[in-house]
């Protein structure tokens, strides 16, 4: 063996193709990277145990690939089984077959420190020990899939995916020979306690399930009438792909039953983030905005399907599809317009908010760069925009709302905002943050506290956007009856924990009651979000959002019933 690896058989082998346990050690100094031949040994099939003793260079990981290899087996990070080091700190440990398959675990992993990682691949769960301490352990359903085509053992550095530092030892064990520590994952819940400090919770469950299909980026209206509207994007194969369609979804007792889903706009490419809003003569606007994302090349070659779609799409086609979008009905939601192009600027996920002149306001995002859904992109641009016109045509009042301390300096910090109108008329914006607060490791799927910023004079000026509370994504802003103010948002963290929350602010949002923030919908993993919120007959508080109903399945449209305290 090459003077730079160690290899030493640890166990005998005493059945065929199985192996006990195999370890590799580089000498101080040595290059980190190894391949080892095609070994179906190696696939470890019933699971196994890794354990890396290793020290990274975060720095050096590269800005485009973002993690550094471990340990794969396969020809890359998702061709197998894979446990890399994120630039931030963060595991991943990437699964074939299973669900969630790609887990990015919120681990503290610092930089040039040299730690000792546990990773036991179970038939259930994957059990992550750094440096004695379980954390972020999960749970996974399906069976890990392995192919057959013949796939290396790599070790450290492989292709982009460059590890510097040192690797002291690799080593591989059947988990049949191994004695698990005691731990694991929590016990999955998916139901938030009944009695809170701020709020009653009377039911969660799913409204819409399309059988073996994802769903997501809800936004909820009740209507002049009494029924209860639900838009989203639909019929998906999952977060990113070029089937999704806008489709709506009806309650007429308050949420306690809920129509079929019916598709209400379906164009050439991804339509998806659907927002409502009545307006003050009976019509309904759905707004959405469509999306190119699946022309990555690395999800066009793991998806033919998407490649035979996207030929059959011209240029100008394609080029003409994507932007801002609206569909509207005069009959409370029984039929649709066909969609007109709108000629707004900024996008943002639950659309525009009626004001109470009649007005339709909205803070949206754009880039400085480009036009929506197309690279580079640019810093981030939070603008607002009005209408006078049921969002036939829009007016800038404030094309860049300013940021505090020049966190906007960065591309891609600000995201995804939501405004409300409170009594005496100002407006409150909240802003998705991906910035780092100061090196709390929060910048995790753009998992920053939210921002918050003000406008007294209808949305022509804005104070600078400051940090809040609020840790999670992204926003949805409620003002109730008695003039308190609810913000609902989701968080992709398994610490403090995945879910839907909320929380109320007694002064107009200027401060918020983190310390009783309400649980709305716990979780298993992150993909999940966007919840939506409107009022009720009784003063009771809708909640929908889209998260998976239960372990191994795809997301869901799924709602909350509530009441504040």
């Amino acid at each position: 063996m090459k003077n730079q690896l160690l290899s030493i058989l640890a166990c005998f082998l005493v059945v065929p193709l199985v192996v006990a346990a195999e370890e590799w050690t580089f000498p101080e100094g040595a290059p980190c990277n190894l391949r080892v031949p095609h070994d179906p040994a190696l696939d470890f099939p019933d699971g196994f145990k890794a354990t890396v003793r290793f020290s990274c260079d975060l720095e050096k990981i590269g800005k485009k690939s973002r993690f550094a290899n471990l340990v794969t087996k396969g020809r890359d990070f998702n061709d197998g089984w894979s446990i890399m080091v994120k630039n931030d700190g963060q595991l991943l440990v990437n699964l074939k077959g299973v669900r969630p398959a790609y887990g990015l675990v919120a681990t503290r992993i610092e930089a040039n420190r040299e730690h000792l990682l546990e990773v036991y691949v179970c038939t259930n769960c994957v059990r992550i020990i750094l440096d004695g301490k379980e954390t972020g352990s999960y749970w996974y359903a399906g069976r890990r899939d392995m192919g057959t085509v013949p796939t290396p053992l790599q070790i450290g550095s492989m292709g982009g995916y460059t590890f510097s530092g040192r690797l002291p030892l690799v080593r591989l064990e059947a988990l049949a020979d191994v004695s698990l520590p005691p731990g694991g994952p929590k016990p999955i819940s998916y139901q938030p306690p009944e009695k809170q400090s701020r709020a009653e919770v009377k039911w969660v469950k799913p409204i819409c399930v399309e059988q073996d299909r994802y769903i997501g980026w809800p936004t909820v209206c009740r209507l002049a009438n009494g029924d209860v509207l639900a838009v989203f994007s639909g019929d998906r194969d999952s977060h990113i792909c070029p089937w999704g369609k806008v489709q709506m979804v009806r309650s007429t007792d308050d949420g306690e039953t809920w129509s079929a889903p019916v598709t209400i706009a379906n164009g050439p490419i991804d339509d998806r983030d659907a927002g409502i809003v009545q307006l003050p003569d009976g019509e309904i606007l759905v707004t959405y905005f469509t999306s190119v994302a699946y022309r990555a090349k690395g999800i066009l070659s793991s998806h033919p399907d998407y490649v035979r779609h996207d030929e059959k799409i011209s240029d100008d086609v394609r080029a003409a599809s994507l932007g801002n979008w609206a569909v509207r009905s005069r009959d409370n939601g029984k039929t649709w317009s066909k969609p007109e192009k709108l000629d707004m600027k900024g996008q943002t996920p639950h659309g525009p908010i009626l004001l109470k002149d009649g007005s339709l306001f909205q803070i949206g995002r754009s880039f400085t760069n480009s036009r929506i859904g197309t690279a580079p992109q640019g810093r981030s641009l939070i603008s607002a925009e009005r209408s006078a016109d049921g969002g036939r045509t829009w007016q800038m009042l404030c094309p860049d709302i300013p940021d505090m301390n020049g966190e906007n300096a960065k591309s891609h910090m600000f995201h995804e905002p939501h405004v409300a109108e409170l009594a005496d008329g100002t407006l409150v914006g909240m802003v998705r943050y991906h910035g780092d607060d100061g090196g709390k490791g929060l910048a995790k799927h753009g998992n920053g506290y939210m921002r918050v910023t003000f406008s007294k004079d209808g949305g022509k000026t804005w104070t600078p956007m400051a940090p809040t509370p609020l840790l999670g994504l992204p926003p949805h802003l409620l003002p109730l009856p008695d003039g308190r103010l609810v913000c609902v948002y989701g968080r992709r963290l398994a610490n403090p924990g995945f879910g839907e929350f909320a929380c109320i602010s007694d002064d107009g949002g200027k401060t918020w009651d983190v310390a009783n923030e309400i649980a709305l919908a716990p979780s298993h993993c992150g993909d999940l979000g966007y919840p939506a919120s409107c009022i009720l007959a009784n003063g009771d508080i809708l909640t929908v959002f889209y998260q998976q109903p239960t372990l191994g399945t795809k997301p869901c449209l799924m709602a909350t019933r509530w009441k504040a305290k």
